[in-house]
This record gives structure tokens, C-alpha cells and sequence, in this order.
């Protein structure tokens, strides 16, 4: 008679606008970790991954010209990290955009 909730879920992320949103979130999240892992030590904090566009294009913020500069150098490698780890999310390009501040840009 009932299902269960566990049971549901995975129907009900798969329809609908949910399943992009939770999509656009699991490449953003997984930017961020590729985007520590090829920055020097120390420059974490200078850029952000601030959303994923349907169309493949991820978008980080930079805090600076040189960080953007440095991103746009490795985009290949940030595409294979991307690609390695997100089998199936088509991940094309990545863009960059000069911010003065992160919490600015997500409002």
C-alpha cells in the first residue's frame, strides 16, 4: 500500500527541474575539490567555482586577474579532473569572472 520515502526519492530527483539543480550543485561542489587540487598552496582562497550552465560551461570566480589568468592556463587539466570525476556531466569549457567578492556574486 505505502512506499517508502528511500523508495520515492530517486524517482522524484529525476523528474523535473530538481534533477538539474542537484546536477548544477554535485559539478559546482566537485569544481571547488579539482580547483584546490591544481592551484599552488596557498591560493585556494582566491577562486570559487560560482555556478555550471546547462550548456557545459562552469564559471569561477577569481579574485584577481592573476588567479583568472593561472585558471584559464590549466583549463585543460581542469576539464580531465572534471571529466574523471563527473563520468557522464558534459563538462566543456570553463570561463572565468574577476570578483571582489564571493559572497557578493552568490546573492
Amino acid at each position: 500500500m505505502f512506499q517508502s520515502l528511500r523508495d520515492l526519492l530517486p524517482q522524484a530527483v529525476r523528474r523535473g527541474p530538481v534533477s538539474v539543480q542537484a546536477e548544477a550543485s554535485w559539478v559546482v561542489e566537485t569544481c571547488n575539490a579539482c580547483l584546490t587540487a591544481i592551484l599552488p598552496p596557498g591560493r585556494e582562497g582566491d577562486v570559487m567555482t560560482l555556478f555550471f550552465a546547462q550548456e557545459g560551461t562552469v564559471v569561477v570566480g577569481c579574485r584577481n586577474a592573476a588567479a583568472a589568468h593561472f585558471i584559464l592556463e590549466r583549463e585543460a587539466d581542469l576539464l580531465a579532473l572534471l571529466s574523471e570525476r563527473l563520468p557522464g556531466v558534459p563538462v566543456a569549457r570553463v570561463r572565468t569572472r574577476i570578483v571582489s567578492d564571493f559572497h557578493d556574486t552568490m546573492e
